[in-house]
């Protein structure tokens, strides 16, 4: 039973990262930046970026913070699944 337990709690947060990584990268791609850019802003390698915005390796919080801050808004609008933050 124990097994099970960590197997869905895994599955979960297996999910949300997806969740995470395509909202932001659907996020990036609405506002014209590309990995290589958005690596600059950050830091990091285009190839970094691209793990994260397929979910292989999770946002860490001070890039998202980092990020919303490039936007100008907030963490929570950059990760959330609305049509409309993706649109604007």
């Amino acid at each position: 039973m124990q097994n099970i337990a960590i197997c869905e709690m895994v599955s979960r947060m297996t999910n949300q990262i997806c969740k995470t990584a395509t909202h932001v990268s659907q996020y990036i791609k609405a506002r014209g930046l590309n990995q290589t850019t958005v690596g600059n802003i950050l830091g990091l390698t285009q190839n970094a970026v691209s793990d994260r915005n397929r979910g292989r390796t999770p946002w860490r919080l001070n890039e998202l913070e980092r990020l919303a801050d490039h936007f100008g808004t907030t963490v929570a609008e950059l990760v959330q699944s609305s049509d409309l933050a993706v649109a604007r």
